[in-house]
C-alpha cells in the first residue's frame, strides 16, 4: 500500500456462519401421514392442516422411506 510498515490481516467469511449456527435436527419431519389409493384425500389434507396449525412439520406419503426419521406416524 505504499507504506513502510509491518501489517497483519484477517478475513471474515459470512458464508461460514451458516455452517456454524445450523442446528441439526433429530427428525426430518414431526409427523408422517401414510395413506393409500383408497384414502379420503380430504381427510388427509384436513389432518395435515391440523398438524401445521400446531406448529409441527408434516408430510403425507403412500410409502414411507426407511431412512426417513419422524416422531409419529398416522395411517389414514
Amino acid at each position: 500500500m505504499g507504506k513502510n510498515c509491518k501489517a497483519i490481516g484477517f478475513a471474515i467469511y459470512p458464508d461460514e456462519f451458516d455452517r456454524l449456527f445450523t442446528v441439526k435436527k433429530e427428525f426430518d419431519v414431526d409427523i408422517v401421514i401414510k395413506y393409500s389409493n383408497n384414502s379420503d384425500r380430504t381427510k388427509v389434507l384436513q389432518k395435515m392442516r391440523e398438524v401445521c396449525l400446531l406448529g409441527k412439520t408434516v408430510t403425507a406419503l403412500k410409502e414411507v422411506p426407511s431412512k426417513l426419521k419422524y416422531k409419529e406416524k398416522i395411517e389414514i
